[in-house]
């Protein structure tokens, strides 16, 4: 087909070699580019032995008013290279990597849709027709770089709090004393700077959390609570995020 077919759909290392429709659907038959055929993905030695074809259909992005359905032919082949640890292998490409079901474009929108669009995992993951788990571990690829960099010092600390349901009273099933309890989810905001949120805390009921962090509402009734905000030097990234203020690692309000 037409080298306009491939600019088209706008992977440069592969090849359309022919376009269908079927039940309102695009069926796009592509193949490995010249450059990536017979190339071992460990040694980039040229093989000449194939062992078959095979019929693969990764998941792409939205091309036009639909996602096309992509059908990649291509081949196995014996690694001719006798000290490489691959004996063989499938025809590959960076922006289709081995065993992967989306190409790399689809899984950058992904994570694009979550962290700047401002959509909900399951929003996306129903638009992108792939599970929850897919969509998720799309975005922790692109936001665990984010934030493992080093966060500039915070000047001016904000608290933003959100309350989870309604306050109310709970027994402790082993003593058996009832407590007040008011959740809230807590927000920790760079004021002065332009880090944004530094770390989304959710308001734990147990003294301590798994990541090293306190945060705890107590009270004796309605009316009255105290909370405490004990931050380590550098909360683990499950945690929601990371605070680091100098100077200072907790704060203590009541009110």
């Amino acid at each position: 087909m037409s080298n306009c077919s491939s600019l088209l759909l706008g992977l440069t290392d592969i090849e359309v070699d022919l376009v269908g429709a079927a039940d309102g659907a695009r069926d796009v038959r592509v193949l490995t580019a010249a450059a990536w055929v017979r190339r071992c993905p460990q040694c980039a030695v040229v093989s000449t032995r194939s062992k078959g074809w095979v019929l693969t259909r990764p998941k792409d992005v939205k091309v036009g008013p639909d996602i096309p359905n992509l059908l990649w032919c291509k081949q196995k082949w014996l690694c001719r290279n006798t000290s490489c640890v691959r004996k063989q292998f499938t025809e590959s490409v960076p922006q289709i990597p081995p065993r992967a079901r989306f190409t790399v474009r689809a899984k950058a929108e992904m994570a694009a849709a979550v962290l700047d669009g401002w959509r909900s995992v399951a929003e996306v993951s129903a638009a992108f027709g792939t599970t929850w788990n897919t969509c998720h571990r799309a975005v922790v690829a692109v936001a665990d770089p984010i934030l493992s960099a080093e966060l500039l010092p915070v000047t001016v600390l904000g608290i933003d709090e959100t309350r989870r349901g309604k306050a109310k009273w709970e027994t402790d099933p082993v003593t058996g004393e009832r407590t007040w309890v008011d959740r809230f989810d807590t927000g920790l905001v760079d004021i002065s700077g332009d880090q944004g949120l530094l770390a989304q805390v959710n308001a734990a009921t147990s003294p301590r959390s798994s990541t090293g962090s306190r945060l705890r509402a107590k009270s004796s009734g309605p009316g009255s609570r105290t909370w405490r905000l004990t931050c380590p030097p550098a909360m683990p990234k499950r945690s929601g995020g990371r605070c680091r203020t100098p100077g200072s690692s907790s704060t203590t309000s009541t009110w």
